[in-house]
């Protein structure tokens, strides 16, 4: 990124906001955030109480990608989080036993990334939450702007 990048960036922000009359209304404007996660080992990284004896094991597979999608607004409220599971079909006992306050959508996909009818179908329903938690008209909504078609 350079700076004339974020500038414009930031300026066609300012003018969505303004053209949406949301300035100054933070529980209006909602980010989104897209992250791919590896399920495998990084060498020389470990998580572990402090003192304690820490055990490393490694693979030499590449592991599977899952991925999450989040949404929250400037005031801290959420909607849904979507997990993408690696694989064709959601298995009905994959479900099972899950926490009952668990607030997550979860989809597969052959690759384990999102593609655009999962964030279509996930962002139909977080738009409904989001109307039903705001009462109110206008909100932005960023998207992420690496969604494979």
């Amino acid at each position: 990124m350079n700076r004339p990048v974020v500038a414009k960036w930031f300026a066609n922000l300012e003018a969505r906001v303004d053209e949406l009359g949301i300035r100054n209304m933070p529980a209006h404007l909602w980010n989104v955030d897209e992250s791919g996660l590896q399920d495998y080992s990084v060498p020389n990284r470990v998580v572990g109480a402090v003192g304690k004896p820490c055990y490393q094991s490694t693979s030499t597979e590449r592991g599977e990608t899952t991925t999450i999608v989040a949404a929250f607004n400037a005031v801290g409220k959420y909607v849904k989080t979507l997990v993408i599971l690696h694989g064709k079909r959601l298995k009905p006992e994959w479900l099972d036993n899950l926490p009952a306050d668990l607030d997550v959508m979860l989809r597969m996909s052959a690759s384990g990334w999102i593609m655009s009818e999962l964030f279509l179908a996930w962002g139909e329903k977080s738009l409904l939450l989001i109307r039903q938690q705001c009462r109110t008209s206008n909100q932005l909504l960023y998207e992420p702007q690496h969604i494979k078609r």
